[in-house]
């Protein structure tokens, strides 16, 4: 699943910090999709537990997303 998930800090050095946090507690359950530097926002595909995982943060403010990409990527 494809998700957009708002983050809770400030300014280029808080961002990237919260960013490269939230990428390390994901481990295998999510790859970058987009990473922005200026905008407190991280674009990720996540499984069940990454988005369990990215409930779960304190640094989290919201996360949207879409449906499942069905098998195959299309």
């Amino acid at each position: 699943m494809l998700v957009v998930v708002a983050l809770d800090a400030r300014g280029r050095a808080e961002i990237a910090a919260v960013q490269d946090e939230l990428l390390a507690s994901l481990g295998g359950h999510g790859e970058v999709a987009g990473r922005p530097e200026r905008i407190p926002q991280l674009a990720v595909r996540v499984d069940a537990e990454g988005l369990e995982i990215l409930s779960r943060s304190p640094s989290v403010v919201a996360v949207e997303g879409n449906e499942p990409e069905p098998a195959g990527g299309s």
